[in-house]
């Protein structure tokens, strides 16, 4: 494609351009509906009754400054206001200040119902019962009544708005007196009531210190125990106990050695006893004087038989005091035995009572901690309760100290005056309001009339739907004549035939070097003008001394021929198929240097043959006869000629119609053209109408398109209506 060619794609500009297309265009209304706005704006305020403000401040503190030292010593709250409870405290001040009370006590006090000037302000009816009249008083109260206050201040702005000056200023310094006054006794109140639970708080600490006491005095007479004893008492124990479980101890280690040296005994014959209990006693004792005499005694029998014989009564003398020695050192072994036996016997009772007085020990020590816990408990309750009784003395005294004070926290800094200039009602913003509600009007009027618009109204509609250029606008014929496609060449020095010199202008200037010889003439619908601006086109190519060949290539329903009066027996189909040359297809016309080639015969595929190249053929033979080709083509909504042939010829132009080509049929045309890459040059707006202007030439262009039967409304979601083909 070439570079001056525009490679069409169909995408929206941006909402800016737009806007401001959309106010040029309604610029007119706009203004004088906001003048109109205006003025009213001003008219309604010049009836408005003039408002008053009056004014007070009032300075609130969080906590009541006190001038005595007790005071300000005793009380809990001096230190418990942070940023966050200074923001509460004045949040709730200002709840106050807009409750319904206080509007009824301001109301109370200046009988504000009975006051004329008041009620006439109120606009109730004269009979109006007092329920509701009372009523709207409060409601009108609270709804001038404004408090406002700066950040990190401590002084809250009261103001009230009327149309009385004089009540205006009675009505907000009530509402401060009537504030200061409410904190005042709201304050009081509250401390003579702590004041009051104070006191019997008091009374009831007292009483109850006083049991606690008693209670002490007799656990310590009935246990017998006073604070000093219980605590000797319980580590003379903790010995006596160490002592016990050491004994014990001791006896268990005893019983376990004696009980071991039995079980060994037990397991020996005589010999092994004798040398066990031999080693286990010293060589002191009897049995190791006995044994040692034995062994003795052993010795000289071996000497004395190396001597004698077994029968000589030396021998038998030593043996009889053997056999003695040993009977006595065995009955020795054995009472060792049973000595060991009872002596272990006489451990275990040992241990026994051991354990059992460590036992009863232990439960003395524990009845002794027990005391001491309960004696503990009754001294830590006595504690605490002075504590509390303490501090409940003190709060006594710093809260009936303040109600002696009677000291506020709230006072008025500035009283109200009278005000003299008036503060409302707003001029300028009420006529700024009116203007803008003007102007609102006038655009909502504008949107819904562009909203309603369904056809085109002007090329600027075209270019915001595509991105297009503008060829050339055509005008609307203002008077109807009779061969209106033929209007250029029978009137050329009209306006309309200087409109299309400047197209054909336009044309020449965007391909300066290469103009373009094969141009295609289409339109999104029927009934837009394509064939009339074809023909005029063509009319003002061939004036320029060019040879110009206008094509009708509807092969469908081709109309050239009526327009130029000429017949249609050879065209378009007999050239392509080759039954007759180009000068027995073409024909002349009445416009110098330009020829008609008509569509000749219906073929059954015009689509096919429009695609083929045998039209291509077809085209190349007729360039070398002619300068230029100009083709027009059928509708791009209807039938897919159009894109074909746009990608057959140098160039193709979109023609559009005021008042009669679709929004939504020329968006439906530029997604086909774009979807084939069709070479689009531009667009011509056609019918362009001016004031006083009318359709003179209704009956031109297509009435019935009788190939694609009638043309009626459609979108892309339904298809096209009767297609049945028409015969000639």
């Amino acid at each position: 494609m070439d570079e001056e060619l525009l490679d069409f794609t169909i995408e929206e500009e941006e909402g800016g351009s737009e806007l401001v297309d959309f106010f040029l265009r309604w610029l007119p209304l706009i203004i004088l509906f906001a003048a109109i706005g205006g003025v009213f704006g001003f008219l309604y305020y010049r009836t408005l009754p003039k408002q008053f403000r009056a004014v007070t401040t009032v300075l609130a503190e969080v906590h009541t400054q006190s001038v005595l030292k007790e005071v300000r010593e005793k009380d809990p709250n001096a230190l418990n206001y942070n940023t966050f409870n200074t923001r509460e405290f004045f949040a709730t001040q200002m709840q106050v200040l807009r409750s319904r009370d206080l509007t009824e006590r301001v109301q109370n006090r200046l009988k504000l119902a009975d006051n004329p000037e008041w009620r006439k302000s109120l606009e109730l009816p004269p009979n109006a019962k007092p329920s509701k009249v009372m009523e709207v008083t409060l409601g009108k109260l609270r709804g001038g009544f404004e408090i406002s206050r700066e950040r990190w201040a401590r002084v809250m702005r009261l103001s009230y708005s009327h149309t009385s000056p004089l009540l205006t200023a009675e009505i907000v310094h009530a509402f401060a007196e009537e504030y200061v006054g409410k904190s005042s006794s709201q304050r009081t109140t509250s401390q003579k009531r702590a004041q009051l639970w104070l006191q019997t708080e008091e009374r009831r600490l007292r009483k109850e210190l006083s049991d606690v006491e008693a209670e002490i005095d007799v656990h310590k007479r009935s246990e017998g125990l006073l604070s000093a004893d219980t605590k000797n008492s319980r580590t003379l124990r903790w010995a006596s106990l160490s002592r016990l479980q050491q004994e014990a101890d001791r006896l268990k280690i005893l019983s376990s050695r004696l009980s071991e040296e039995l079980t060994a005994l037990d397991s020996m014959d005589m010999e092994g006893k004798a040398a066990a209990v031999i080693k286990a006693h010293a060589e002191s004792t009897p049995v190791f004087s006995m044994h040692n005499n034995l062994l003795v005694a052993k010795a000289e029998l071996a000497k004395q038989r190396a001597r004698y014989n077994d029968e000589h009564p030396i021998i038998q003398e030593t043996l009889k005091r053997m056999d003695s020695l040993l009977t006595g050192r065995n009955n020795m072994i054995e009472a060792t035995v049973l000595a060991q036996r009872a002596e272990l016997d006489s451990v275990r009772k040992q241990r026994s009572r051991v354990l059992v007085a460590l036992q009863s020990g232990r439960g003395e020590v524990l009845n002794i901690n027990a005391l001491e816990q309960v004696h503990n408990r009754l001294v830590h309750r006595q504690k605490n309760i002075q504590k509390m009784l303490s501090s409940v003395a003190d709060q006594l005294l710093t809260t009936g100290m303040a109600v002696r004070l009677d000291t506020n926290n709230v006072q008025i800094l500035d009283h109200a005056s009278v005000p003299i200039a008036p503060v409302g009602p707003n001029g300028k913003l009420i006529t700024a309001a009116g203007l803008i509600l003007g102007l609102i009007l006038a655009a909502l009027i504008g949107l819904l009339t562009e909203l309603a618009q369904t056809t085109l109204k002007g090329p600027d509609q075209v270019r915001r739907l595509g991105n297009v250029p503008l060829i050339g606008v055509v005008d609307n014929l203002r008077k109807p004549i009779e061969m209106p496609d033929l209007a250029v060449a029978n009137q050329p020095r009209s306006n309309v035939a200087e409109q299309f010199r400047s197209i054909r202008s336009n044309l020449l200037f965007m391909r300066v070097d290469q103009p373009p010889r094969t141009l295609s003439i289409t339109s999104p619908s029927p009934k837009d003008g394509k064939t009339f601006n074809a023909v005029s086109l063509a009319v003002v190519m061939a004036q320029s001394g060019k040879r110009v060949l206008i094509i009708d290539t509807d092969l469908r329903r081709g109309r050239l021929h009526r327009v130029f009066d000429r017949e249609n027996e050879l065209g378009v189909v007999d050239l392509m198929m080759k039954k007759a040359t180009v000068n027995e297809c073409c024909q002349d016309t009445e416009i110098e240097n330009l020829e008609l080639l008509s569509s000749g015969a219906h073929p059954p595929n015009p689509a096919e043959l429009l695609h083929s190249e045998a039209f291509k053929a077809m085209r190349d033979r007729l360039l070398e006869e002619f300068d230029l080709l100009v083709f027009d083509t059928p509708p791009v909504n209807l039938v897919t000629d159009a894109v074909i042939l746009a990608n057959s010829t140098d160039g193709m132009i979109l023609v559009v119609r005021e008042g009669q080509t679709a929004k939504r049929d020329l968006a439906m045309c530029l997604e086909r053209l774009s979807s084939g890459r069709a070479k689009l040059m531009g667009f011509i707006f056609n019918g362009q109408r001016h004031r006083g202007g009318g359709y003179g030439y209704r009956g031109y262009g297509y009435r019935r398109y009788g190939y694609y039967g009638r043309y009626r409304s459609y979108s892309p979601y339904y298809g096209y209506q009767s297609y049945g083909i028409e015969e000639s």
